[in-house]
């Protein structure tokens, strides 16, 4: 992420969308009361551990469905508009979002990855969501990945110009039908990492240092993205030996 695309992010506090759960008032209420209670809890234990991760995940398998439905009808861009990201989107940007998902799913883990750290920072622990918002937590976390995603899609859109104009390297010599089964190999290796691993994984292969990474997730330290990287390269590992065998 560039000086300025952090700055257009960070300066803009993180917005919720508009609840629009047909429940009445009075069950939204609840709801938020509900969520009031968890903040609480999580705040006692320093919104770390056990529930709190069982508390981002629901977040993440919450959102992700719910931006990739976005990017296929091209919802998330009059979103972004609405705070300032004016996208837009070609024919074939739009074309592609609607035809493949894998490049949905992919921008939707890496924004939703990101937006976690955000969330947690400034939402959380800042006291950004308050049971008065109107929004329940999940909602507010939502429009919070808005925010999150225009960087996301630029970096996409930059990686895919430049695939168009570098020429094809050594890869061009290489037998075809083994990059394409080591590119599902690794391909099916993300799709079963949870939002966190799964962003922290993409980013290393990406060339992106673990300090670098640290500050982009809003990890707690090197050591935290040194000991996620290693359990997947153990997994991995066990896992080819497995499939070796």
């Amino acid at each position: 992420m560039s000086t300025s695309e952090q700055g257009e992010a960070q300066d803009l506090q993180p917005a919720h969308l508009p609840d629009r759960d047909p429940a009445t008032a009075a069950d939204r209420l609840r709801r938020r009361q509900g969520d009031q209670q968890l903040l609480n809890r999580l705040r006692e234990r320093g919104f770390r551990g056990i529930e709190y991760e069982m508390f981002a995940d629901e977040l993440a398998r919450y959102a992700i469905p719910v931006l990739c439905g976005w990017m296929f009808s091209g919802y998330i861009f009059p979103l972004a508009a609405e705070r300032g990201f004016r996208l837009a989107p070609t024919a074939s940007e739009l074309d592609r979002l609607r035809r493949d998902p894998a490049v949905r799913e992919e921008l939707a883990s890496m924004t939703v990855a990101k937006a976690l750290g955000q969330f947690r920072s400034r939402a959380l622990v800042g006291g950004g969501w308050n049971v008065d918002g109107g929004a329940s937590l999940t909602t507010y976390f939502t429009g919070s990945c808005v925010f999150v995603f225009p960087n996301e899609f630029r970096r996409y859109r930059r990686a895919e110009r430049q695939d168009l104009i570098e020429p094809a390297g050594e890869a061009t010599a290489q037998d075809p039908a083994g990059l394409v089964a080591g590119n599902l190999w690794v391909d099916d290796c993300l799709a079963k990492l949870d939002p966190r691993t799964r962003a922290i994984v993409e980013l290393s292969m990406n060339g992106y240092s673990h300090a670098e990474i640290v500050d982009m997730l809003d990890e707690t330290s090197v050591r935290a993205v040194e000991g996620v990287l290693h359990r997947f390269r153990t997994t991995q590992k066990a896992r080819l030996q497995r499939e070796g065998e």
